[in-house]
């Protein structure tokens, strides 16, 4: 604690005695004298953050470097220190004293907590054992008046926690005071996160520190220093995590902190250095950085091997290790230190503990240890960020031959044959001559060679960001390059100089220029599409670099003393972050023109085809293709695509059109529109644009619902569901300018649409059904159906779309009941962390794939996924456990047991050959905002990461995966322990790291549900890629239009754009009319209202409350839908599988607690869309929505708390809860006095109403919480699919074909 021994200014103080300022809370001071005057709170001057952590060799960890993983101390409330002896308390810790505030009562426990916790009531929803909470400058001391000093009633005498087991009576007279903050997040906080940021960032939430003053301290809990590292206490409020003391308190605080923690430190030391001994040990205590800065943080001194001889001395050691697990047990036992301590233990019998809690702090499972198998790649690559050891287990892989060393050779110069040539590479230069070798200063080039060009010589065409520090010194400060074409030049204005020597380069990347960053190869370089000319004297040397082409199982070594000497395996796109391997087929071969015809060259770059087919102004320009015998038609052809006559295109409204073409009035987002080419004009000139003519084609659903309730005015004619793809032939033509094309689409006419409408078809795939007979503002009543004469279709166009669709038939469902009923070959899935099987239900819709395998340790949602996938073998187990048998080999692999009692079944993980295709959805809790206090924690959820991304594909080689996880991750940060430097963006860097040195071709991005046709915003991380050798899945294209923030369109940390820079799309977000209006209505209601709501007459009603809260209202048993048809096409797919007379499930809400006025404040919002808690009758109001010193004050009275939706609107993303006082609160049912129901939400997460759910209501709850949502699956499931269908197309026709779907 930082001390200023200066008097205050504007302060009137005893100058005769000391005075001195103590940091309170982030916006004011106190100041303390010895004088009787009382403290005055003002300002405090600005000071300035911490920095980021610093690294110490042979000093002292400073006091700014102890506070570098905490909150600044200004930023937390610190107690008023005396002492009741001369000198400062700090050197007479017994009998030390400090004063409680004068209104304790104001910072007691109960209301504090209920201030961070922000709900009415603290304990309704959770018990005591739930909540967790950080605990900092803290002091602890005996809670005993009659013991007080005489003269100040606030007064008390500092105790050590050690004291709890000195003696029965001093239990229950331990009380404490200090700062307090949040330590656990619930779900929701990250669900409102998704809602509420945008794409340009997802800043850090700061925790909100409280003064506190405890309650009698119970118990305490001490980790085993392995899978959990923190120490806690228990009150009968809650639990809490210690963190550093205030600076008084410590020499109070050390014997109790400094025993536990050696212990702590004995069993991590035996679990990663089995064979190390004492003396090993006691180096490590005295050397390590981390260990010395918690010491200093916690005791403010470095530990030392005396005070290890101590703690043993006094059996502290060994009465913690009673209660260690016991493969941790064992674990210390036979290795060299255990065996060491066990013989220096005194004799004797160690004694338990009496205060140390039976029952674990929230999230610590004290009966297993937190493992994280990997195999030895990944622990190469990974275990250096982490503090927790990894298990290893698995053979080491394989490595690479190294490359051989550059060839330095001289050779005459050879000039190149190429015909009549007028070259552009630099317009002002003239006699350009092509070589095929050539020679300067001694030193010789060739077409084809490697080089490493001086940095700052050259300008390149792209704009590099400044590289990451490399272990290879030659990357740090040069650039490489593949020499493509070798010339000579002249320079007409400098006369007597001979012709200057040029190379044409194609542009590697070190791999800590890419998002690899720090943890890159230091031998490892990525091709780019990047080019440009240089001369050859800026060259610096030649290199070696061996290109790795196709599947290939073994890694690349690290040659740390051949800096010259390179491998190449993947060519990285910079655009999105993706990295191919290079049996991918050049993106530009699939051109409907020979670009190397249209942009002949003398000599072939890939690079400059690639540049001309993306970004060169001749990509964007369009010319006329004339007609020929051997050419087919006429077309015109724009950014490489050639548009024929009749041709259905996308094109990008004109300014000012609006519905129900253009702007949507809900979303604010511009809608593509559908047409039909008629004829082009190409100008001739530069002053003139060039424009198609285009019939427009109309959207029937449009007409229908135009900003209305679809369950209400659909028309009663209209027979079949609304689909949001039918379209209408209106009769106006309209010119656009060329640059309005976005994309080609399907537009079919077909008899039988309706029978199609209901399955998964491809985006940007409509149907065309009807005229209109009007041509101004038609109506429903004006469309008639279509004579197929009215619909010329391209002949050419539509034989290759026939082709298309031969591919795309072969996985198409069929309309029978299952979720795949497909009869194509099928990639065999395996699901870790299946969940409920939202995203395993997603990707089986597209025909292609089957999950053959699922992994969920979750009882109920193990149970749930067998249920709904009864050829799936589930494994219900932890994923470390299933990791560890999949790496073993032969004889060592063993049946994986089964958690579930009603599944007890042991079976062996399927086969490595057998895995097509892996799914990993993680559970998203250790990546909120604030979800964790301490590294720990963090770093078991991050382990997870690593088994599922690197462990299995490592094992099983899979030819695709899909990995999902919140958007938070990115931030992830972690410490490198061999350097103490911060990583940034840690976990993607890891994950990256790992796939690619695993051989897989990698893609990743944030992806918004809404925009793939889900009724909610749920902004979702993916990994997806796919094995040497196989085609990578494209970015899936969004098909509805979502909010201004959607994160489809987002910026990756290295600040570079995404490639899908667009959120446009032709299709209205799936509202919540759409996705739910169909199901019967209720109401709640309650016994003795307040407020005198009345119960409405024509709508059933449930009573909202029960005497303890876990009832339910509704209908429990089934009932039928509203409407006997559904009215939209997304109520149809969820009806699908539901025969005549099924009854829906799951229709019904819990209750909340008789007196908590919950039911009944959910009963009097307004019925208007979008109102909140500020509607409620103030006889409702409770203390936490109305004291200004409420959290919900501090949240601007928490806008959205008993949020009511609207049916026009979108769901905010699910969570794991449905309460009206959460974060997420905005769950209130558009037209009805409830909460949703659990069959609503689960509608909104893409579930059928056919999908069955095991468990209790909150189970089911929080397994619809977890879900991807389905509709997202299928999208990511579809690219899956049809990079299956471009492999083939490549290697059956050499054809290439990327998605236009």
């Amino acid at each position: 604690m930082e001390m200023s021994l200066e008097p205050q200014a504007d302060q009137v103080v005893d100058k005769a005695k000391p005075t001195w300022t103590l940091p309170l809370m982030p916006n004011e001071v106190i100041v303390i004298s010895d004088s009787d005057d009382e403290s005055i709170v003002e300002q405090p001057p600005p000071s300035e953050r911490l920095g980021s952590r610093k690294r110490y060799a042979d000093s002292e960890p400073s006091e700014a470097s102890t506070q570098a993983k905490r909150p600044r101390l200004d930023e937390r409330p610190s107690p008023s220190i005396s002492s009741s002896r001369p000198g400062n308390a700090l050197n007479h810790p017994r009998g030390a004293t400090f004063e409680l505030p004068e209104d304790p009562e104001d910072h007691s426990e109960e209301l504090v907590l209920r201030l961070l916790n922000g709900d009415e009531e603290l304990y309704q929803d959770k018990s005591p054992h739930r909540l967790l909470f950080r605990l900092s400058n803290f002091i602890f001391f005996y809670d005993d008046k009659r013991s007080n000093m005489e003269g100040s009633g606030r007064a008390r005498v500092m105790i050590g926690l050690d004291q709890l087991e000195s003696s029965d009576k001093v239990n229950d007279k331990i009380g404490g005071y200090g700062a307090v903050a949040s330590a656990s997040i619930e779900p929701e906080e990250e669900a409102a996160a998704d809602a509420e940021d945008d794409e340009e960032g997802m800043p850090a939430a700061l925790p909100d520190w409280r003064k506190i003053v405890l309650g009698p301290v119970l118990k305490w809990w001490i980790g085993d220093g392995v899978g959990d590292r923190e120490m806690y206490i228990l009150t009968s409020a809650a639990w809490y995590v210690l963190e550093e003391p205030a600076d008084e308190y410590r020499r109070v605080y050390e014997r109790f902190w400094k025993s536990h923690k050696l212990s702590q430190l004995i069993m991590s030391f035996a679990t990663k250095n089995p064979t190390g001994d004492k003396a090993e040990f006691t180096e490590s205590l005295e050397s390590d950085f981390t260990i010395r800065e918690e010491s200093f943080s916690r005791i403010g001194r470095a530990m030392t091997g005396n005070d290890l001889d101590l703690a043993i001395s006094g059996r502290f050691i060994e009465n913690d290790h009673l209660y260690l697990p016991k493969s941790l047990a064992q674990t210390l036992a036979e290795s060299v230190l255990g065996q060491r301590l066990k013989r220096m233990q005194p004799r004797g019998d160690p004694r338990p503990y009496t205060c140390r809690s039976q029952q674990p702090p929230p999230g610590v499972d004290a009966r297993t240890t937190r493992r994280t198998v990997v195999s030895p790649l990944v622990s190469k690559i990974a275990a250096r960020y982490f503090r927790n050891p990894f298990e290893v287990v698995g053979p080491p892989p394989e490595h690479m031959n190294p490359p051989r060393e550059p060839i330095v050779e001289r050779f005459p110069d050879a000039p190149l044959d190429v015909g009549e040539w007028v070259h552009k590479d630099i317009d002002s230069y003239k006699n350009i001559q092509y070589f095929s070798r050539l020679s300067l200063e001694g030193r010789s080039y060739k077409l084809g060679d490697c080089v490493a060009i001086k940095q700052g010589e050259i300008v390149s065409t792209r704009d590099y960001r400044p590289p990451a520090t490399s272990s290879n010194q030659l990357a740090d400060n040069s650039w490489f390059g593949i020499i493509k074409r070798l010339y000579t030049a002249e320079d007409p204005e400098a006369i007597g100089i001979n012709a200057i020597r040029f190379a044409h380069v194609q542009w590697f990347v070190h791999g800590c220029w890419t998002d690899l960053g720090e943890l890159a190869a230091s031998n490892e370089l990525f091709l780019t599409y990047d080019c440009s000319n240089i001369g050859l004297a800026t060259i610096q040397k030649l290199i070696s670099v061996k290109f790795i082409k196709g599947e290939s199982r073994k890694v690349i070594p690290e040659i740390k003393e051949m800096e010259d000497r390179f491998f190449c395996r993947f060519r990285f796109e910079r655009a999105d972050g993706s990295f191919h391997d290079f049996s991918q087929p050049d993106f530009f071969l699939g051109a409907d023109i020979d670009l190397q015809k249209r942009f002949p060259e003398p000599v072939h770059c890939d690079a400059c085809m690639a540049t001309l087919f993306v970004d060169r102004e001749e990509a964007h320009k369009f010319f006329e293709v004339k007609a020929t015998p051997s050419k087919g038609i006429a077309g015109l052809n724009y950014a490489n695509i050639t548009y024929h006559k009749y041709d259905t295109i996308l094109y990008k409204p004109l300014v000012g059109d609006r519905e129900p073409f253009g702007q949507d009035a809900q979303t604010e987002q511009v809608r593509l529109r559908v047409g039909i080419i008629k004829s082009w004009a190409v100008a001739k000139r530069v002053d003139r644009s060039s424009y198609l003519t285009v019939r427009n084609l109309g959207f029937i659903d449009d007409l229908i619902r135009k900003r209305a309730d679809a369950t209400h005015l659909t028309p009663p004619y209209l027979r079949t569901p609304m689909d949001e793809r039918r379209l209408y032939l209106v009769g106006d033509e309209i010119d656009i300018p060329v640059e309005n094309i976005f994309r080609r689409c399907v537009v079919r006419y077909d008899p039988h649409w309706d029978r199609h409408s209901q399955l998964e078809s491809e985006p940007n795939e409509f149907f065309l059904t009807h005229r209109s007979t009007k041509l101004m503002n038609p109506t429903v009543r004006d469309l008639h159906p279509i004579n197929p004469r009215d619909f010329p279709v391209c002949e050419e166009c539509s034989e290759r779309q026939g082709k298309m669709d031969s591919y795309f038939n072969f996985y198409k469902p069929s309309l029978g009941e299952g979720a795949n009923a497909s009869t194509g070959t099928q990639m065999n899935t395996l699901d870790l962390f299946s969940g409920a099987g939202g995203l395993a239900l997603g990707v089986t819709m597209t025909g292609a794939l089957a999950v053959k395998w699922a992994v969920e340790k979750s009882i109920p949602a193990s149970q749930t996924f067998r249920r709904n996938f009864p050829d799936a073998q589930v494994y219900t187990q932890d994923i470390n456990e299933c990791a560890s048998n999949a790496l073993r080999r032969g004889q060592a692999r063993h049946r994986v047991p089964s958690l579930d009692p009603q599944n007890p079944r042991k079976r062996h993980m399927p086969p490595p050959q057998a895995v097509d295709v892996i799914l990993a959805g993680l559970p998203c809790s250790g990546f909120s905002m604030q979800s964790v206090y301490g590294r720990d924690t963090k770093e078991a959820q991050v382990g997870l990461v690593l088994v599922a991304r690197g462990t299995h594909k490592a094992s099983y080689r899979p030819r695709f995966f899909i990995i999902e996880n919140v958007a938070r991750m990115i931030n992830y940060e972690s410490l490198d322990y061999s350097t103490e430097e911060t990583i940034s963006f840690a976990i993607v860097k890891i994950i990256l790291r790992t796939l690619t040195a695993l051989g897989y071709s990698v893609r990743w991005g944030l992806f918004n549900a809404v925009n793939y046709g889900s009724p909610q915003h749920r902004s979702r991380l993916f990994f997806y890629g796919s094995r040497g050798g196989s085609r990578l899945p494209e970015i899936p294209i969004p098909t509805h239009v979502a909010s201004k923030n959607s994160r489809t369109r987002f910026q990756r940390f290295t600040l570079v754009p995404t490639k899908l820079m667009h959120y446009l799309a032709a299709l209205p977000p799936v509202n919540i009319s759409s996705a739910i209006g169909d199901l019967p209505p209720f109401d709640w209601t309650v016994r003795n209202p307040l407020s005198g709501v009345t119960q409405r007459a024509n709508v059933p009603s449930f009573i909202g409350e029960s005497p303890a809260g876990s009832s339910t209202a509704g209908y429990p048993h089934g009932c039928d839908y509203q409407q006997e048809r559904p009215k939209t096409l997304y109520q149809a797919r969820m009806r699908r599988g539901m025969h005549v007379g099924k009854k829906v499930t799951l229709h019904y809400t819990r209750t909340f607690k008789e007196h908590s006025h919950k039911a009944e404040k959910v009963i009097a919002v307004a019925m208007r869309p979008n109102a909140d808690h500020r509607t409620i009758p103030r006889v409702l109001y409770d203390w936490a929505y109305s004291h200004p010193l409420s959290a919900a004050a501090r949240d601007l009275w928490a806008p959205g708390r008993y949020g009511r939706l609207d049916w026009q609107g979108v769901f905010n993303s699910f969570v794991t809860r449905i309460d009206p006082t959460s974060k997420q609160g905005k769950v209130l049912h558009p037209s009805q006095r409830r909460v949703l129901t659990i069959r609503e939400v689960a509608r909104g997460q893409g579930f059928p109403d056919h999908y069955q759910f095991c468990g209790d209501p909150g189970a089911i709850i929080r397994q619809i919480g977890e879900a991807v949502p389905v509709q997202m699956g299928e999208a990511l499931g579809r690219m899956l699919r049809n990079a299956m269908i471009a492999q083939k197309l490549w290697e059956s026709y050499q054809y290439v074909w990327y998605n236009t779907f």
